[in-house]
């Protein structure tokens, strides 16, 4: 037992059973050690303080670690032990930190500030307290289960939380560089920013049950790295992303870098839902989402925006892979607005049938100043239903499917819109490419009701009966 306070110009070093420490400790010139050994045989602290010109370690090598909420500080912090690690002592750093439990959990509820890298390992970790390091050093979090924490975490180099199950950090993260969150479990980030200043970010959750990556209410963004969203659900969505109903959105946004979201999973629901508010954007990177067989549910009870927002301007790619493709209701809205490409295909062949519905229905989309649109494979034998929306682009306008039913306008500035249902056609859209062709043909019967304008000829055919019941159509030239 150390119960009073205790001053050294050299090192300080207890070791026995358990230590108990309820008086300051100081070596102005050499280091602090605690060392506990023995079954049982624990480190505790009250509110005493520890302060070391070099470094200071805390070791309990059978047992628990309690540093209580005495500040610590030194070169080095090392804080070990084998059963359950409780760190509540504010810790200062000039070099690195190091909060370990081999067998136990690890609590850390008193603030870092480290020089150094920062390094928390246990079984469950729980974070609830600020953890910041400065000169381009790292925060490496690793639980062997799960990690909780409202503590914000701010590094000023890389950030890791990796090698557990469930992750839900409920504290802001920071980085420099690259942020990289993992687990076998569900990860959920709700209200809570998630920001890299000059790196990639990437996270990944499951084979899990549950919906596997949740994020809600939640800003995820880079400046200039690429954005990597991954989950894999057995039992539910992939990646559930969602805003706030009637309000803010869930923001997925890189300045200038690629954004990748990839969602999988093993039942009848979605690989990839947004819903409410989600806005998905990069100003010069391609974006692809991936919701394999299960597919995507996109603009669920709001407006998701792709590529940029209503005041933003983006020049990257868009794909979207999905093989089931779902509109939920009346006000549900998607926007794709790039000066890129756009792309919805499915992965396979061609597109299975949306939840619900025996076509595939892009309702109240609209593609916005677009290089060009294909929308299907040439391989596609699945009905395709496109009405509510626009379409104002640039480029070529394509659409491949079994029935084709297009109500909603087109119109292209610089290219040519092409049809090709291997059945029928209908639409009540009016289709106009100022400087391009417009053709539909491939199918049997051709039935447009709405005027078709091109600057080059306008070409429908079809093996069966071709009607333009109340539709125009014009060729300039």
């Amino acid at each position: 037992t150390v119960g009073a306070a205790v001053t050294s110009a050299s090192e300080v070093t207890y070791r026995g059973g358990s230590i108990t420490v309820s008086g300051n400790v100081s070596s102005t010139n050499g280091s602090v050690g605690f060392y506990s050994t023995g079954a049982s045989k624990t480190f505790s602290k009250t509110s005493a303080t520890i302060t070391a010109a070099q470094d200071v370690t805390i070791s309990s090598a059978a047992s628990t670690v309690d540093t209580g909420t005495g500040a610590i500080s030194a070169a080095t912090v090392r804080l070990n032990s084998s059963g359950n690690m409780t760190s509540g002592a504010p810790i200062t750093s000039r070099g690195i930190v190091e909060i370990s439990s081999s067998a136990g959990n690890t609590t850390v509820s008193g603030t870092t500030n480290a020089a150094g890298n920062l390094s928390v390992v246990g079984g469950d970790v729980a974070v609830s307290a600020a953890q910041n390091t400065t000169n381009s050093r790292n925060i490496t979090i690793n639980p062997r289960a799960a990690y909780t924490g409202t503590g914000t975490l701010n590094s000023a180099g890389t950030l890791t939380i990796s090698g557990g199950t469930a992750v839900t950090p409920t504290g802001n993260l920071a980085a420099a560089g690259n942020i990289t969150i993992s687990g076998s479990g569900q990860v959920n980030i709700t209200d809570r920013t998630v920001a890299s200043a000059s790196g990639n970010i990437s996270v990944s959750a499951g084979p899990t049950t549950g919906n596997a990556l949740l994020i809600e209410r939640t800003t995820i963004s880079t400046t200039v790295g690429r954005i990597d969203l991954r989950a894999t659900s057995t039992n539910d969505r992939g990646v559930y992303i969602l805003g706030t109903s009637g309000g803010s959105p869930a923001r997925i946004q890189s300045n200038s870098g690629e954004i990748a979201i990839t969602g999988i999973t093993e039942v009848a629901t979605w690989g990839v839902q947004l819903q409410n508010n989600v806005d998905i954007t990069s100003s010069t990177g391609h974006i692809t989402i991936d919701a394999g067989v299960r597919g995507i549910a996109p603009g669920v009870s709001g407006t998701t925006n792709i590529g940029a927002n209503a005041s933003g301007q983006a020049t990257g790619n868009i794909t979207i892979l999905a093989d089931r493709y779902w509109w939920a209701d009346a006000s549900s809205f998607t926007v794709l607005k790039t000066s890129g490409h756009v792309v919805v295909e499915s992965k396979a062949g061609q597109f299975s049938s949306g939840l619900n519905v025996g076509s595939v229905e892009l309702r109240n989309h609209t593609f916005s100043g677009n290089a060009s649109v294909r929308i299907g494979k040439a391989t596609n034998n699945t009905a395709i239903t496109i009405t509510g929306g626009s379409t104002n682009i640039v480029g070529d306008y394509v659409i491949y499917g079994s029935a084709i039913a297009q109500d909603a306008a087109v119109t292209t500035s610089a290219g040519s819109i092409l049809i090709d249902p291997n059945t029928t056609y209908v639409g009540s859209g009016a289709l106009t490419a100022s400087a391009g062709t417009v053709t539909i043909s491939g199918g049997s019967s051709v039935a447009p009701t709405g005027a078709i304008r091109a600057l080059g000829t306008v070409t429908l055919s079809g093996t069966g009966a071709i009607t333009n019941s109340g539709a125009t159509l014009t060729s300039l030239t």
